[in-house]
């Protein structure tokens, strides 16, 4: 018998949330337009039973909305940065798909000023409905309420290993232990708590409470793995199998599941043509305006990094950009002068000690990167790509990662798909490298568009940077 999923509770109320609050900016709209006084109605105010209609219509379609924007996937499949976005997408699609309604049912009555107030007012309750409702969770699952209660299938290093990458996921997911394969896997030295083996998986699952199992990579047989995934179903708990990281970096494609087999689709890069146009279009103009409105910030910075440190403001880098070809990247300068005098080229670290008491300030807050949009408007860089490396590293990254190249097929940028996703600073270079392949071969002006506005969050809530 399957059990209530503790994410697919939280989802309902989420939803039942917003619907609730998309009446209530319904009505909130309607009154600031027609009641309050404030605004001018020479046509008349429209009967309340043709707006209940319209509230109820509204809340409706942008539900739908959401639900197609991704908002109601999951919390722990999704940052907050993600589900805001997800949320603002769900309004403008909403918007969209009453205007549609209108169009095709011309005695269907709507105001758009209503409409544009109840968005706007959407656009800042619905994104702090759900980040409390994520903050309510999250405390709930720190004290063992709510939380995805996981196993590790395979008692071995391996599962040990995965398991203590889940634990470092947060408190939506509880790793309460390990899943032998077999019988002589659970009487060997364990790695760990093992709650049982395969063989008594339905037992295993009742008496723990178990939401999810995850696979290791090459931990069971293609048989065992279909096997499992039947057995897990008839209990109520999902099976989720994990990648080879390397083996996804051998090949171009997307992963899809077809009838239980994973197939990998060929998939080439999509930036070029129009597209690249388009790409450079927004690219210059984004530059232009930003370095117009941030031109003061940028002269009282780079004052204070003068001020403050022997040295010029500005600091330039050679970097590998698109095509492989070598350029000079601007950013303020946070370290000595002679920051790799002795080390030669080094990652920067957390609490690094070559970094000036104001360079550890523009590290934190990513504002070091502000002059790279001189390399955008020159055409060396893009406000979204690929961070471009230096040549010291490219070199070594390039032996030790197939497919590497593959990112240098379109210009670096200043955030990435990497870097909302929080591969910043000294993280898995493959793992980054993965998130820069995924860009390259699915870009698009809303993927971009996406980036930034994520950007702009992590910058605001969330600085991984040093």
């Amino acid at each position: 018998m399957r059990r209530r999923n503790p994410e697919t509770i939280r989802r309902l109320v989420v939803a039942a949330g917003d619907w609730l609050l998309v009446v209530g900016c319904c009505y909130l709209a309607y009154w600031l337009r027609f009641v309050s006084g404030w605004i001018a109605a020479p046509k008349g105010i429209p009967e309340a039973a043709d707006f209940a209609g319209l509230a109820v219509l509204v809340a409706c379609l942008w539900l739908w909305a959401f639900h197609w924007a991704g908002v109601y996937a999951g919390r722990h499949t999704a940052s907050a940065a993600d589900e805001v976005y997800e949320v603002l997408v769900g309004i403008v699609v909403g918007s969209l798909a009453l205007g549609a309604v209108s169009f095709l049912i011309q005695a269907f009555w709507y105001s758009r000023l209503v409409l544009g107030l109840t968005a706007a007012g959407a656009a800042v309750v619905l994104p702090t409905w759900h980040l409390a409702m994520r903050a309510v969770a999250d405390r709930l699952s720190r004290r063992g309420v709510g939380c995805q209660r996981i196993a590790v299938v395979g008692a071995n290093v391996t599962g040990s290993t995965v398991a203590q990458q889940a634990r470092e996921l947060g408190s939506s997911h509880e790793v309460v232990g390990l899943l032998a394969i077999s019988a002589e896997e659970s009487a060997k030295p364990a790695h760990g708590p093992v709650l049982g083996s395969l063989s008594e998986l339905g037992d295993v699952v009742r008496r723990h409470e178990l939401h999810e199992l995850w696979v290791p990579p090459s931990a069971v047989s293609p048989a065992t793995g279909l096997q499992l995934v039947s057995e897990a179903e008839r209990v109520g708990a999902r099976v989720k199998f994990l990648p080879d990281l390397l083996d996804l970096l051998k090949h171009r494609g997307a992963l899809q599941t077809l009838g239980g087999v994973q197939l990998l689709s060929v998939r080439y890069a999509r930036i070029a043509g129009l597209g690249r146009v388009l790409k450079r279009a927004v690219d210059l103009g984004g530059s232009a305006v930003l370095l117009l409105f941030l031109a003061p910030l940028m002269l009282v910075l780079a004052g204070l990094v003068r001020l403050t440190s022997r040295g010029p403001a500005l600091f330039v880098q050679e970097r590998v950009g698109m095509k492989g070809r070598p350029f000079n990247m601007l950013k303020f300068r946070t370290m000595r002068v002679d920051a790799e005098a002795e080390t030669g080229p080094v990652w920067a670290t957390d609490s690094d000690p070559r970094r000036t008491t104001m360079g550890a300030f523009l590290r934190r807050t990513s504002l070091d990167e502000l002059p790279q949009l001189l390399n955008v408007l020159v055409g060396q860089m893009s406000l979204v790509g690929p961070r471009p490396e230096r040549p010291h590293f490219v070199a070594q990254f390039r032996e030790r990662l197939p497919r590497y190249d593959e990112r240098h097929r379109v210009k670096g940028g200043i955030t990435g798909w990497a870097q909302v996703h929080g591969m910043r600073g000294n993280s898995s270079i493959m793992g980054r490298t993965l998130y820069d392949l995924y860009y390259v071969e699915n870009w698009s002006l809303e993927l971009d568009l996406e980036i930034l506005v994520k950007t702009a969050f992590e910058v605001l809530f969330h600085r991984t940077a040093y």
